[in-house]
């Protein structure tokens, strides 16, 4: 979900996925990707489309979790495998 402030709130991570397989959890607000401010990047859509790459690919994000900062590793996998 993307709110006015700029940042991305993750409604769900759906065991098994990257995002869950990364420790991201229902709650968490994104804050940044490999550096980039989602702000930065132009919100939920282009955040989507940021994510999007080949298999196997990592990118780290900065995330907010109950007013701590956190940094985490999500590598795209082949969710059909």
């Amino acid at each position: 979900m993307y709110d006015d402030s700029g940042l991305v709130s993750v409604l769900v991570a759906s065991p098994g996925t990257p995002s869950a397989l990364a420790g991201i959890q229902k709650g968490d607000v994104i804050q940044s990707i490999d550096g980039k401010s989602i702000a930065d990047i132009g919100g939920l859509i282009k955040f989507r489309e940021f994510m999007k790459g080949e298999v196997g690919t990592t990118y780290k994000l900065d995330l907010l979790r109950e007013g701590k900062l956190l940094a985490v590793s999500l590598t795209l996998k082949d969710l059909f495998e």
